[in-house]
């Protein structure tokens, strides 16, 4: 992977998914680490109200330089009383 980008986020910062994240640019893709990387973000949301937040990870393969671009577009929802 080249790129990891996370779009829609403004109830956590980028610090936080960084240090929960077991998937780093340049890492290979692994989509068993993807499936648990977005698990555990929204694990995260649920500690702070955000129950019904919805993830979306978009693969590009990027054929001609031979690298992936990794997109998760994060919908927050409504928090939870």
């Amino acid at each position: 992977m080249r790129e990891i980008t996370w779009l829609g986020i403004t109830h956590l910062s980028m610090d936080q998914i960084a240090s929960i994240s077991q998937i780093r640019p340049e890492d290979i893709l692994d989509t068993s680490k993807v499936r648990d990387v977005l698990e555990t973000v929204r694990r995260l949301y649920g500690t702070i109200g955000y129950r019904d937040v919805a993830i979306v990870r978009d693969i590009r393969v990027h054929e001609a330089g031979h690298w992936v671009s990794l997109y998760f577009r994060v919908s927050e929802g409504a928090q939870s009383p």
